[in-house]
């Protein structure tokens, strides 16, 4: 066994620090989670220096980067801005794996490429008010244009992150109105954002304030036959065993996020005074301090094993979803901890720590909640099914 990172991963993710800390100050990142606007330069600094290439076909202006590549970069972004971190892991992680995977020729020509370039951005549409987690009970339908060219869509989709800067959306629909089974008749759709009929409204959240949630409504709106991803009618099937790497990549981010607590409360403790001494003195901190980097290290551990899983090309589905499941509760317990070692201060908007404590926090509930993490992982261990 092997723990060791290649010089190139080690350049990688030398790479990505020295980016992030010369263009991603904290004063910077603390004024966007105020503003909540994207930042679009960034964005395409990253693609002039070739990140969002990093997974991609080299036939499509890609390094073809693996798995393991992908994480060191969303940890590492993740550990100071998700407002990058998070599109990297929809646009360039899952956009990319889907197209590459599910897409004609001409789409993936016309999609690809514009994602090395930074010139477009993505999100993916699933979830529905009525539904949540149970995104089988959709009701957003697509039905065939007279003359068979188009596809109209009617519905709506909830808590759909980044909707509102994505040049398109991925967006799943029935496509059959009485399906033998609720998995069944599902299709996956690329919409452009600009398409008429398309109204999107932002959701006022508690964290992650520069990656937004959004509610879209469609409305009678055409999208050409051209823009279907994969099969009519058997985009379930298609498109799950791709969302596995997406667990990986969002462990990841749980592990920036919480590394970046755990950093900041170790030299909080160096500095703060209390009782005549630096509060790292006292055993019940350094206690606390100690479980919260055995719970990063663990959590690193499973993530990585997804990543070299998925870069071996093996079966990754339960190793993906242990691995989210431990960091989503990993990063909610550390940066909790990171809140008590810095005490009041923790709970102003003067130090970064309640920022990690509100981004960590949706990681129990998306894009996966841990309940459905353990309904997956005990079906996997011959359970029967408990939903």
């Amino acid at each position: 066994m092997d723990f060791e990172f290649s010089e190139e991963q080690k350049i990688l993710r030398q790479t990505v620090r020295r980016f992030v800390e010369e263009q991603c100050p904290r004063e910077y990142v603390r004024e966007l989670d105020h503003t909540g606007e994207f930042p679009q330069a960034l964005w395409q600094k990253m693609a002039d220096l070739g990140f969002l290439g990093l997974p991609v076909s080299g036939k499509y202006g890609g390094s073809e980067g693996t798995m393991l590549d992908m994480v060191i970069v969303i940890e590492e972004l993740a550990k100071r801005i998700l407002a990058l971190a998070i599109p990297f892991t929809n646009t360039i992680g899952l956009t990319n794996k889907v197209v590459s995977a599910l897409g004609t020729e001409d789409q993936k020509s016309r999609i690809i490429p514009q994602l090395v370039k930074g010139g477009i951005k993505t999100c993916f549409a699933w979830t529905e008010a009525s539904g949540g987690t149970d995104v089988l009970s959709m009701r957003t339908y697509a039905e065939r244009s007279q003359d068979g060219k188009k596809y109209i869509v009617n519905g709506s989709k909830m808590f759909i992150t980044l909707a509102h800067i994505s040049d398109h959306i991925f967006t799943m629909v029935r496509t059959l109105r009485n399906p033998p089974k609720k998995s069944h008749g599902i299709s996956c759709l690329m919409v452009p954002r600009n398409s008429s009929g398309i109204s999107i409204h932002p959701i006022e959240k508690v964290g992650q304030k520069s990656t937004g949630f959004c509610e879209i409504h469609f409305e009678n709106v055409e999208v050409s036959r051209e823009n279907l991803l994969g099969e009519e009618n058997n985009g379930w099937y298609q498109l799950i065993p791709l969302l596995n790497g997406e667990r990986t990549c969002f462990s990841a981010i749980c592990l920036g996020i919480a590394q970046a607590a755990f950093e900041d409360a170790v030299r909080y403790m160096s500095e703060r005074t209390a009782f005549g001494k630096t509060i790292n003195h006292f055993q019940i901190l350094q206690h606390y301090v100690a479980d919260m980097k055995t719970m990063i290290d663990a959590g690193q551990l499973l993530t990585y094993k997804a990543a070299w899983l998925e870069t071996m090309g093996k079966q990754v589905s339960f190793e993906a979803t242990e691995a989210y499941l431990a960091c989503s509760n990993m990063v909610h317990r550390v940066t909790d901890l990171g809140m008590q070692i810095l005490g009041g201060y923790g709970y102003t908007t003067e130090f970064d720590m309640e920022r990690y404590w509100r981004d960590g926090r949706v990681f129990r509930i998306s894009p996966m909640t841990t309940e459905m993490a353990k309904n997956f992982l005990a079906q996997s261990l011959g359970m029967p099914r408990s939903y």
